[in-house]
């Protein structure tokens, strides 16, 4: 069977496909070891989806400081599931309300605290976003980018990015959209998402 192409899928494509798939899941348990985020997909120019990222504001306590990230946060104890918080963090970062009615499904549970000394489970759940609306950037965020699909579905744009983690360096995957570098948990948040669609990134 042919391989679809990216630019083939629409949103009611993704939807179906998402709600067919069992995610891998860790149990919930302490609050504080598990976070959500949001990946937000819109209609852009005709035929073609796009995705909207954040880039974290500066600051030396915090781990993903200055990093390309979807929308998200740690849960908090008075919320009431993993979904809610990528809801309630999307608002507070970009101001965007998202409907539950506009998730389309859930992604497998990542280890988000790779090479760190803590536990981190982070939960992506996949949204649409019907309308073309204006963003309210918070505190966290210092800048947003809607980047197309059809360019993070290819893998001749995957670049090598240096992490310096001590003795010898780390060579891992990367995007590299304008001055935007998106590497880490979210390059493999979008290997997960696409592998769902057949389309298949370098692993990190």
């Amino acid at each position: 069977m042919k391989t679809r192409k990216i630019d083939e899928y629409r949103i009611g494509d993704i939807r179906k496909i998402l709600r067919a798939h069992a995610p891998r899941t860790q149990p919930l348990g302490d609050p504080t070891n598990h976070a959500a985020v949001a990946m937000i997909l819109r209609e852009g120019e005709p035929g073609c989806l796009e995705t909207l990222f954040i880039e974290r504001v500066e600051h030396p306590q915090d781990p993903w400081s200055g990093h390309m990230a979807f929308p998200g946060g740690r849960m908090e104890p008075d919320d009431e599931s993993l979904e809610s918080v990528a809801r309630r963090e999307t608002v507070e970062e970009i101001g965007l309300k998202l409907d539950p009615e506009d998730q389309l499904g859930r992604l497998d549970d990542l280890d988000g605290a790779r090479w760190r000394p803590f536990t981190l489970w982070v939960t992506p759940f996949v949204y649409c976003c019907p309308e073309q609306l204006e963003l309210t950037l918070g505190t966290e965020v210092a800048d947003v980018v809607w980047v197309p699909l059809s360019y993070l579905a290819d893998p001749r744009n995957v670049q090598p990015y240096r992490l310096h983690t001590g003795p010898a360096d780390l060579v891992l995957p990367s995007f590299q959209y304008g001055s935007y570098t998106i590497w880490g948990i979210t390059y493999r948040m979008l290997a997960s998402f696409f592998q769902l669609l057949d389309i298949h990134l370098p692993p990190e």
